[in-house]
């Protein structure tokens, strides 16, 4: 197996049991309705044809999504919506180590930013933004090692993946691009393609990633009206 490879491996086995871990230990205790109840029933409200925005006041869809598609497996109560939560937190953690892994040598050692990562995910209903800092992240130094157009247009569908999950997320993964495009563009170091073919791939990116949230905009009935209403409500306050 090359370099590259037991890295993932490792990095996806540490994940997968921390992630695992804190769920045994806690997925089963206290309840928030306030906060925590606000995700579940938007999954519920998923599971029998409610559309985000439209139907029920919610953050972006994607994290309703994404809970809903594994309750095959979990089931649709809270204890099933927090183990759909901690797969996308094992994905977090995934991204976070194997970029931890270009500064930690041995794969012992790449447990302490592991339990670090782990710790700092918190509360448990919330594990989406962690998670996603840590995706946006190692993305991101994938970028700056080899800012090749592949991997422009990676970086973009990033961003446009991640506005799906949260429009604030969005914007911070956009401009974190749009920072890195810059120092590569002024650094000039390995760059594969002029700049306007590049930006060109990062700009396509952002759309590709983007596209079920711009799919629901212009197909789902009544989506967009409650998407620039939840927008200017935000704004008012």
């Amino acid at each position: 197996m090359s370099a590259g490879g037991r890295t993932c491996v490792v990095a996806a086995l540490l994940a997968s049991v921390l992630a695992t871990g804190l769920f045994l230990a806690f997925g089963d205790t206290n309840l928030n309705l306030a906060d925590e109840g606000y995700l579940w029933y938007g999954v519920i409200g998923v599971l029998e044809g409610e559309v985000p925005f439209r139907d029920f006041q919610s953050y972006d869809p994607a994290r309703y999504y994404w809970c809903a598609a594994f309750t095959p497996l979990f089931g649709d109560g809270i204890v099933g919506i927090r183990a759909s939560v901690a797969v996308f937190q094992a994905l977090g953690l995934f991204c976070g180590l194997l970029a931890a892994r270009r500064f930690v040598r041995s794969d012992l050692a790449l447990l302490l930013p592991g339990l670090c990562f782990a710790v700092w995910m918190f509360p448990r209903h919330k594990l989406f933004e962690p998670a996603i800092a840590l995706v946006v992240s190692w993305v991101l130094v994938r970028f700056l090692e080899r800012p090749s157009v592949r991997r422009h247009l990676e970086t973009g569908l990033c961003v446009g993946l991640v506005a799906f999950f949260g429009r604030n997320h969005g914007l911070y993964a956009g401009l974190a691009s749009l920072a890195a495009f810059a120092l590569v563009q002024w650094k000039d170091r390995r760059a594969t393609a002029p700049a306007p073919k590049r930006f060109g791939a990062l700009t396509a990116g952002v759309v590709l990633g983007y596209l079920p949230m711009l799919a629901m905009l212009a197909l789902v009935p009544g989506f967009a009206t409650g998407f620039v209403d939840a927008l200017l409500d935000l704004l008012t306050k």
